[in-house]
C-alpha cells in the first residue's frame, strides 16, 4: 500500500514552517482551486463517469457532504496540520509524524511530493536533500524490521 503526500524538512521546526510557508499557502490558495473549490460547488462527476457504478455513487451521496472543507479550504497551520496531507518540520519531526503513519496504516510506499506552488527550486532540493540523509535511511530502517515482524512470509 502506498500514500500520497507532501513534505518540507528543514533544520528545525521554525525554520521548515518559514521557509515552506510561501510555497505551501500559495500551493493550497492557487493550485486546489479546481471544480470543488468555487462558490456553488457543483459534483461533475457520477454514475459511469468514468467508471463510477450506481451504488459506489449512490454510497459517495449517502456519505459525503459535498459542500464540506478540502485541504486547499485549510485557513491556517493547525487546520492543515488537522488534515495532515502536508507534513514539515525538522528532520525529527519528520521522521516522527511520517512513522506514524506507517506504523499506523502499514504504508510501504511513500510518494512525496517536495515541491509546493510557487516554491524557490532551491528550497525543495534542500529539503530533498535532508530528506534523503536524515529521514529516509531511519524510515528505511525501521519499516524492514516492522513490515518483517508483521508479515513474516
Amino acid at each position: 500500500m502506498g500514500i500520497l503526500l507532501s513534505v518540507y524538512v528543514s533544520e528545525t521546526d521554525e525554520q521548515a514552517k518559514a521557509e515552506s510557508r510561501e510555497g505551501i499557502w500559495y500551493f493550497l490558495k492557487n493550485c486546489l482551486k479546481g471544480h470543488l473549490r468555487k462558490e456553488g460547488r457543483t459534483l461533475t462527476f457520477g454514475p459511469g463517469v468514468p467508471s463510477t457504478s450506481v451504488r459506489s455513487w449512490e454510497q459517495y451521496l449517502k456519505n459525503t457532504d459535498p459542500g464540506a472543507k478540502m485541504l486547499g479550504d485549510a485557513a491556517d497551520w493547525e487546520e492543515l496540520d488537522a488534515w495532515g496531507s502536508i507534513t514539515y518540520g525538522s528532520p525529527k519531526t519528520v521522521r516522527d509524524k511520517l512513522w506514524s503513519l506507517i506504523e499506523q496504516a502499514g504504508v510501504g510506499n511513500l510518494l512525496i511530493q517536495f515541491h509546493f506552488g510557487n516554491m524557490r527550486p532551491e528550497l525543495a532540493r534542500k529539503s530533498m536533500r535532508l530528506f534523503a540523509t536524515e529521514v529516509a535511511p531511519m524510515l528505511r530502517h525501521e519499516s524492514d524490521a516492522l513490515f518483517e515482524r508483521e508479515y513474516p512470509q
